[in-house]
């Protein structure tokens, strides 16, 4: 889903996708970038602390210590991430938009996104949608490859 035509090469080769803007692979280059840019930064210093690198993990952690930089990128994730939720409620009127991945437990981005979500949706739409996180959580892509290894003995 093209959000910025402008905005940054995504995989597929476009530019200013959603994925480019607002997922785990971009929050994750951006904290290298706050980290290169502010080596004393409170990124670099829980990134040489933990002994990783910079990543949307510790992005967060700095977010939650108080780091504008790290507010600020979550932030704007969380609102290319609101926008894309707006997009798909007002193109589809779903019931409910399940998320799932890391990232939904950013408190900072997810609640973001969901601030922007549905009051920028048509009202109706807003009104029947219900956005929930996945139930199985982390769980779901080992509970998914359990379930097609099962499926597949099953069929010999």
């Amino acid at each position: 889903m093209q959000m910025d035509p402008a905005g940054p090469l995504c995989p597929c080769g476009r530019h200013g996708c959603l994925e480019a803007l607002a997922s785990g692979k971009r929050l994750n280059e951006q904290a290298l970038a706050i980290a290169h840019s502010e080596p004393e930064g409170l990124v670099a210093r829980i990134a040489a602390e933990e002994n990783e690198e910079p990543d949307a993990r510790i992005l967060d952690m700095a977010a939650e210590q108080g780091d504008e930089a790290a507010i600020n990128a979550l932030m704007q994730a969380g609102v290319y991430l609101g926008a894309g939720l707006t997009n798909l409620i007002n193109l589809f009127n779903p019931q409910v938009i399940v998320v799932g991945g890391g990232l939904r437990k950013s408190a900072l981005y997810f609640q973001t996104a969901l601030s922007r979500a549905k009051p920028q949706a048509f009202p109706q739409h807003a009104e029947d949608v219900r956005i929930v996180e996945a139930e199985l959580g982390d769980n779901a892509p080992a509970m998914g490859a359990a379930i097609l290894a099962w499926d597949e003995l099953g069929q010999a």
